[in-house]
């Protein structure tokens, strides 16, 4: 009904620029955003069984969109391991907290913590990779988790 109104007194045009138009690019963002967090073909799904807490937390990957880009998103792109981690850390403690939390993940090895370091034009390249190549998640007969095929 608001919407409706504030149509009707200030043309449609206007609703359109100032309302429609950046909730869309907000939602392609928030969107983008959590499927490439959670899309990767080494990021592992599990099925209920075969679920802990700290698996599921560190099955994310951060990835960045340049550090201004990053900044501007709050360091949701880029320190998204640990806002799993630590999921009432304030953003500025996470971004500080992720150089730590890596180098401690490294210590079980390899692939624990998943960075995929781009700039703003690679995060929309791999963006692209992800809707095209992650189609369907395959069972690993190794490890018993789900990885995108």
């Amino acid at each position: 009904m608001i919407l409706a109104v504030c149509g009707w007194q200030y043309g449609f045009a206007n609703l359109v620029l100032v309302y429609f138009v950046p909730q869309m690019i907000t939602n392609i963002y928030l969107v983008s955003i959590t499927f490439m967090q959670h899309t990767h073909p080494d990021v592992p799904h599990m099925d209920n069984p075969d679920w802990e807490w700290l698996q599921g937390a560190l099955s994310t990957i951060d990835r960045s969109m340049g550090p201004w880009v990053d900044s501007k998103l709050h360091h949701i792109t880029d320190s998204h391991v640990v806002h799993h981690l630590f999921s009432d850390m304030p953003f500025y403690g996470a971004k500080n907290a992720t150089p730590y939390v890596a180098k401690y993940l490294s210590k079980y090895g390899d692939g624990v913590y998943k960075n995929v370091p781009t700039n703003y034009f690679g995060y929309w390249k791999d963006f692209y990779w992800n809707m095209k190549e992650c189609l369907v998640v395959v069972k690993n007969e190794e490890d018993g988790k789900f990885y995108f095929k």
